[in-house]
């Protein structure tokens, strides 16, 4: 028998109607049961409400939630037996379903919670029957990283349409409406039954500071919170990968949201949430959940199950026909206009920001779409938001036609499927302000003091623009630092050769990587400039829009640093336009501890490299433990045009890719 399953709430009444697109509990009584089931139910154990716990966001050096002592509460990934992980003997019927995933929007949070996209517009928030609420929209849009853990133990139910009868006094529930109003009443379905057992699930959501090691702390948590494919082997990593899983979450804010229903009290009150503790409960949760089991979800049937239910259409004609909406038409619609709405509710907070800190953004010179960009002023900005606003009414407005008439969501005649009742919000996003103040991060460190601003703040947020967070190590420089090293500055070459009074993009044409030549004459920062030999010193490039005279001996027109003439310390040249797809791929290579970067390598879309310094690769190079590696990739459509970062007196300590729409 056909039937589905909607998250559980206290107001759940078996025999209730209920609206499956809404999630909206009906009259009750809809459908009588025969005595025995009646006694059955009445018979079922209470449940055990537990509370919804978030773990707030903090910035810690492994990237998780610390406990009020600051030290972790699980330090190391734990280990189940058999007998833990598999389901307990006392119910033989228990389903045990595990998932661990990365999800890439709150839509697949959704899907995966069963969670009603209409009741979520309705209420401008994601909602399911209250049992939605840890989910934290904002953390889950600004991280770089959401993974969704859950863990379902369910008893089997077999609902009989055999032993349900649609109610007797229809009529007069009716209330004088018509058939064809049958839905707005008793709802497209009913409660059939419950299914009992238990639910944990848990969102991971992390922000990498350093955007080029998103990957790399990606793959760590999915390590970490990996599911067993076969019962009772271990659910994350062993000890061995303890080191490199911590060195992988250092500098990210880590926030864990954990909600369940069923197995009691899963952790103790002094306990914190982090990933580890995430892969304890999931181990442990199907065996709390025999000990412990409440109900999680409704069993729904639809009224055309019910024989009663085409007896008693039988004797009524025309409008008097008992009609119940299919809203199966309705799933991927709805969550086209959930999509859209959160994204115009992001927009309007990103407004709310401009109007309050003008100074913070900069008008568009243009648009993509040819459309007036919106200016800074508040009276344009206050109009921006009107149209946000009603954007987000339309998009209420069609949820609730569509629960009346489920057939708007239905394809044209040409086989095509309903626009939007609002104009696509990327129109508006596109014609927005830009965000001067640069977003990335050095180490934890924010570009905040005036000279910073003035090198790279222009071109941060440039709409065409993508600036590759700084790969190399940084701490903020000391008064012995400065002795011994120089001072630490920033730099951009796209500030070298170009107007700076404004913001027009280069095109790059010849790239020249040069390492630093100790001499033995050296007095200032002596030691510095030994222990940097070999080191990435200085770069050398040319631009296309410059007619400036390339420097004799290395055929480029511009210079970061201090480019040496001995071939020895320095690549060849790269021609950067004898190459039709360009760079794709820029690899920054350092040792732990340095301040140096010791590799830069520039490959194609082939994997080829263009040009490369590795001062390791030297013969008379020092070896070193702790060697550190990061490549950098352009966003889809982007050239590389330049690089920013820092540099002592010495060598480059910090440096990251800078690309340009093509």
């Amino acid at each position: 028998m056909s039937s589905t399953l909607v998250p559980y709430t206290d107001a759940m009444r078996l025999g209730q109607g209920f609206n499956s697109y809404t999630q909206d509990i009906c009259i009750n009584g809809a459908v009588e049961f025969k005595a025995k089931d009646k006694e059955a139910v009445s018979q079922s154990s209470p449940n055990h409400t537990t509370t919804p716990v978030t773990a707030p966001a903090k910035a810690t050096t492994n990237g998780f939630t610390p406990s009020k002592d600051g030290e972790k509460a699980v330090s190391q990934p734990i280990s189940v037996t058999k007998e833990t992980l598999l389901p307990s003997t006392r119910n033989p019927k228990q389903i045990v379903t595990f998932s661990s995933r990365a999800v890439d929007n709150l839509a697949d949070i959704m899907d995966a919670l069963n969670i009603s996209s209409s009741a979520s517009i309705k209420e401008g928030t994601i909602s399911a029957s209250g049992s939605a609420s840890f989910v934290n929209e904002n953390k889950v849009s600004q991280s770089d990283i959401n993974f969704l853990v859950t863990v379902k133990v369910t008893s089997q139910t077999e609902p009989n349409s055999d032993d349900m009868e649609l109610n007797s006094d229809l009529t007069e529930m009716m209330g004088g409406k018509k058939g064809s109003e049958f839905t707005d009443v008793f709802g497209d379905c009913f409660i059939a039954g419950f299914e009992e057992g238990g639910k944990f699930a848990a969102i991971v959501s992390i922000k990498v500071n350093s955007k080029s090691r998103v990957k790399q702390v990606k793959l760590a948590a999915s390590a970490q919170l990996a599911i067993p494919a076969v019962p009772g082997l271990t659910v994350g990593t062993e000890n061995k990968f303890e080191k490199d899983h911590n060195d992988a979450f250092k500098d990210t804010e880590t926030s864990i949201s954990v909600n369940w229903s069923g197995g009691g009290d899963i952790l103790g009150k002094d306990q914190v949430w982090d990933l580890p503790t995430v892969v304890y409960v999931a181990n442990k949760f199907p065996a709390m959940v025999a000990d412990f089991p409440e109900r999680t979800s409704a069993v729904l049937m639809k009224y055309t199950s019910l024989k009663s239910f085409h007896k008693e259409n039988a004797k009524r004609a025309g409008p008097d026909r008992l009609f119940v909406n299919d809203y199966s038409l309705c799933s991927q619609y709805t969550m086209d206009l959930f999509s859209a709405y959160m994204v115009y509710k992001k927009i309007w907070a990103e407004i709310a920001d401009m109007i309050a800190n003008p100074g913070d953004y900069k008008t568009l010179e243009s648009t993509s779409t040819g459309a007036p960009p919106i200016k800074t002023d508040t009276l344009s900005l206050n109009k921006a938001r009107r149209e946000c606003r009603g954007a987000m009414i339309q998009i209420l407005d069609e949820t609730r036609r569509l629960v009346s008439n489920p057939k708007i969501a239905d394809v044209d005649s040409e086989g095509l499927s309903p626009d939007l009742p609002c104009k696509v919000p990327g129109l508006l996003a596109s014609r927005l302000p830009y965000n001067i103040r640069l977003s990335a991060t050095i180490g934890s460190a924010e570009l905040d003091s005036p000279e910073e601003w003035a090198t790279v703040g222009k071109w941060n947020g440039h709409p065409s623009l993508h600036l590759s967070a700084l790969v190399g190590d940084f701490h903020t420089p000391t008064t012995m630092d400065t002795f011994e090293r120089g001072e630490n500055h920033l730099f951009c070459t796209l500030n070298v050769g170009s107007n700076t009074t404004n913001t027009v993009l280069p095109t790059l044409t010849r790239v020249r990587i040069y390492a630093h030549e100790h001499h033995h004459g050296t007095i200032l920062h002596h030691q510095h400039s030994h222990d940097s030999k070999g080191y990435v010193s200085a770069l050398g490039h040319s631009i296309a829009e410059s007619n400036f005279p390339s420097r004799d001996k290395d055929d480029c027109q511009f210079h970061i640093g201090q480019p040496t003439d001995n071939i020895s310390y320095r690549s060849g040249p790269a021609d950067l336009k004898s190459l039709p797809d360009g760079v794709a791929k820029v690899i920054v290579e350092y040792f732990q501890g340095s301040r140096r970067i010791a590799g830069l390598i520039l490959l194609d879309g082939s994997g080829n490299e263009i040009i490369s310094w590795r001062q390791y690769n030297r013969a008379d190079a020092t070896s070193q433990e702790g060697m550190k590696s990061e490549t950098q990739i352009p966003p889809k459509g982007y050239m590389l045009v330049g690089f920013w970062g820092r540099m002592d007196a010495i060598v480059v300590t910090q440096i990251g890719a800078i690309w340009r729409k093509i």
